[in-house]
């Protein structure tokens, strides 16, 4: 039977939360990577970003989209990655081919070899010991050509002559990346992007954020798992999200209902309290009942004690050398 408050069993309720376990924002860092070239500081409001090559960029979900913004920390600094290019998944050697003509510093284009299947139409490339971006690509006949990123950063550059025939291999980059504000959640892209040098590390991050904080000020949760790729770090910031965004409820009441039992659920339907008026009506488990005898003449009552009761769960399993 429900607990009303017109419920004429009911005698007394009192209600206790417990916010020790409380989570209202949730953020996982997953997998990471690293950057392969230097960069130094630079205003986003004079330099349009022109992106980043990355040792691994398939951590990230190719399939939200180009313009899907991937949070990311590079460093120690929140950023978002847009148009991730992964140039050989599974671990398959990158495309690869040559250049046929030379090229001199200052050109805007790289002219090679055409392949099949064709290259990405954006991405990065490694030739002559030097990182080069591209924003296009086109094959007429037997001539690929790659429209090369801009001039105006000091990254990202061929800075010296580059004879025909050389090597040109494709590498995983990004083609975006724009600061972002402390509380992660707006993009800045009149920032500043900090200096980084290479080898700097590129840690994925997902996040989940409860759209009802009940008042509750903001609570974080944070979780580091260096296997999760973007997908899974954002299903892990849910699930945790999901099993911690509500305070813990314990309440004891004294009733005349003599099915009151321990292990019984019992639902709770009351008004005029805050933190179940939220989530009316709520289920909790009785834990405790204690029979007592107040008056000969009146019923037995039961004083009762319930409340949440989280089922367990495995998270995570480890497999080390031993098991």
């Amino acid at each position: 039977m429900p607990l009303t408050n017109d419920l004429a069993t009911l005698k007394a309720f009192q209600l206790t939360q417990d916010a020790t376990q409380l989570r209202n924002w949730v953020t996982v860092e997953g997998r990471r990577t690293a950057t392969l070239v230097d960069r130094a500081t630079f205003d986003t409001t004079t330099l349009l970003p022109i992106g980043l090559p990355l040792e691994d960029a398939s951590m990230f979900d190719a399939t939200l989209g180009i313009d899907y913004q991937h949070v990311v920390r590079v460093g120690s600094q929140w950023m978002q990655f847009q148009g991730p290019v992964v140039a050989a998944a599974f671990g398959a050697n990158p495309p690869q081919t040559v250049l046929t003509s030379a090229y001199t510093p200052g050109d805007g284009s790289l002219f090679c070899q055409a392949l099949t299947p064709p290259p990405p139409l954006q991405g990065w490339v490694k030739l002559g010991g030097q990182y080069a971006g591209y924003q296009g690509s086109s094959t007429a006949g037997a001539v690929l050509t790659l429209s090369l990123a801009s001039p105006s950063h000091s990254f990202g550059q061929l800075n010296v002559p580059i004879a025909a025939g050389t090597l040109v291999e494709w590498v995983d980059g990004v083609m975006e990346d724009y600061p972002l504000s402390i509380n992660r959640l707006d993009a800045v892209t009149s920032g500043v992007i900090w200096s980084q040098p290479t080898d700097t590390p590129v840690v994925l991050m997902a996040g989940a954020i409860a759209s009802n904080t009940n008042g509750w000020p903001r609570l974080e949760g944070f979780v580091q798992d260096g296997r999760y790729s973007y997908i899974g770090a954002q299903a892990r910031a849910d699930a945790d999200l999901a099993a911690f965004q509500d305070p813990l409820v314990t309440a004891d009441w004294e009733t005349e209902d003599l099915n009151a039992a321990p292990g019984r659920p019992q639902v709770i339907n009351l008004s005029g309290t805050s933190v179940l008026e939220a989530r009316a009506p709520t289920t909790i488990t009785i834990t405790k009942v204690d029979v007592t005898f107040p008056l000969r003449t009146q019923p037995p009552r039961r004083r009762c004690t319930g409340g949440d009761l989280k089922q367990s769960t495995f998270l995570d399993v480890v497999v080390t050398d031993r098991s």
